[in-house]
């Protein structure tokens, strides 16, 4: 978890390593499903996006997505509420130029969940909670072009393997946002 905390911190200062031209800030709306979370794996919910234009061509960026939603048990016997919050630091490469046009990347995931039961008729036999944290990996595909000079808009999609997240086995998970941007700053080289 150290390490995790310590890649998101080198993932938001690394404009100031790098001399970095251009940020953008964003906000969005994201929807995640995961092959492994039992009771809806689905969940729409916000993300809030950073890049930073770390080269004509690459660029690093970190998404932090929040989800909240209210579940009833398959057989009745429990109602209870879901948060999920997802931090997700990526690099990005694009052929054209960064903030224009398509791009590919890789990134880590971090995926917290927390369950609160809100009503316990009788205890379920065949209740399967969901782990609290999922790390995982994978690739990004996205597009992302400029409305004006200052608002951008982007689509954003994300695969990522989990590897055995405890209890429930490995599995996937399939991210998708579509955000808008403000370009923070333009400094010269």
């Amino acid at each position: 978890m150290k390490n995790f905390l310590l890649f998101n911190l080198l993932i938001l200062l690394s404009p100031f390593f790098v001399k970095a031209q251009q940020n953008s800030l964003g906000l969005g709306f994201a929807f995640q499903t995961f092959t492994n979370v039992p009771a809806e794996p689905e969940h729409i919910g916000l993300v809030l996006t950073f890049e930073n234009k770390m080269s004509k061509h690459f660029s690093s960026g970190l998404l932090a997505g929040y989800s909240f939603k209210k579940l009833t048990h398959y057989d009745r016997s429990l109602k209870y509420s879901r948060t999920l919050i997802t931090v997700q630091p990526e690099i990005r490469f694009y052929p054209k130029e960064v903030f224009r046009g398509f791009y590919i990347g890789a990134n880590v995931s971090y995926n917290h969940f927390s369950e609160n039961y809100i009503k316990l008729y009788e205890p379920s036999p065949n209740f399967i909670s969901t782990p609290k944290n999922y790390f995982g990996f994978g690739f990004s595909l996205g597009v992302q072009s400029k409305i004006s000079e200052k608002i951008l808009w982007g689509f954003h999609t994300s695969g990522s393997i989990i590897p055995n997240p405890g209890g429930v086995g490995s599995g996937s998970r399939f991210f998708a946002n579509i955000n808008f941007s403000y370009l923070l700053r333009k400094t010269k080289k």
